[in-house]
């Protein structure tokens, strides 16, 4: 919210009060982004009591226990700008129209489903405390409303985005070719979204069961076999539009895989805890 605010008063000063342009709105983002991290690092400060003394030998202990979620975690959120560099360039080969059309479906996307990006980092906790306690009946069940939720909130803004299409042209002064592409996304590709936000549930639920590693490759995998084989073929045979199917096509499957492995994971967890606490009694 901080950086929001940072954004939304410093974008017009910079833009037009100083005639800074583009520049200005580059400036203003960075100030929001400072912004995020300094209320980010008061927060945790006054919450966990910091600065204070580091011990280097639990500094050590701790920093073998946070790598082994860190770094498949980070390899995992940089598989999909590189998905979407590979798309973005696909588009370009088809004029500037296409590729306006394709950055204002990029503006879109956060404001509009939000909340499936936001759901992957709430569960999460959940996952996490009631897998720490045990139950495990609780986790599955989790997962299966975190899917239901996410695919249930895709499909109402999916009929939104039909609907006010014509009004997102009309906000961004979209031409022609980028108008018929961001018309493409809102009638056929908004509703794919059912399984980004599988798939993002999914991550979650693989990183706080101690499995980051399938986060990992099921990312990449749909950054690499899931988008680039798709793309390709989408553009030579429809351009553009066919491009942006292609990376739809990547993502259902993917979306479908990661389903598939994270209910069995769970229920296998869920069979095992359920045996353990049969041989307790």
């Amino acid at each position: 919210i901080a950086g929001g605010i940072v954004n939304a008063v410093l974008d017009p000063i910079l833009i037009f009060g100083l005639d800074m342009g583009v520049a200005g709105a580059a400036t203003a983002s960075l100030m929001a982004r400072i912004t995020v991290l300094l209320v980010g690092v008061l927060y945790v400060a006054r919450s966990n009591c910091l600065p204070c003394s580091i011990d280097p030998r639990e500094f050590r202990k701790d920093l073998s226990d946070i790598v082994k979620i860190a770094i498949p975690a980070v390899l995992t959120n940089v598989a999909t700008p590189v998905g979407n560099a590979y798309v973005t360039a696909s588009i370009a080969g088809f004029g500037d129209g296409p590729v306006a059309g394709f950055s204002i479906i990029g503006r879109v996307i956060p404001v509009a489903f939000g909340i499936i990006f936001a759901l992957s980092g709430a569960m999460g906790p959940i996952i996490g405390q009631n897998f720490g306690a045990g139950n495990m009946q609780r986790v599955r069940q989790t997962l299966i409303d975190s899917l239901l939720f996410s695919s249930l909130v895709v499909a109402a803004i999916s009929l939104l985005l039909w609907f006010a299409q014509g009004y997102i042209i009309e906000i961004f002064h979209a031409q022609p070719e980028a108008a018929s592409l961001i018309q493409f996304f809102c009638t056929f590709i908004a509703i794919s979204f059912v399984f980004n936000g599988a798939h993002f549930v999914t991550n979650a639920t693989f990183n706080n069961l101690g499995y980051p590693v399938w986060s990992t490759l099921t990312n990449w995998g749909k950054a690499t076999v899931g988008t680039i084989p798709f793309v390709w073929l989408g553009a030579q045979w429809f351009g553009a539009e066919g491009a942006l199917a292609g990376q739809a096509v990547g993502t259902v499957i993917f979306g479908i895989v990661t389903v598939v492995m994270a209910l069995r994971l769970t229920q296998r967890l869920l069979v095992e805890a359920t045996a353990q606490s049969q041989n307790r009694i």
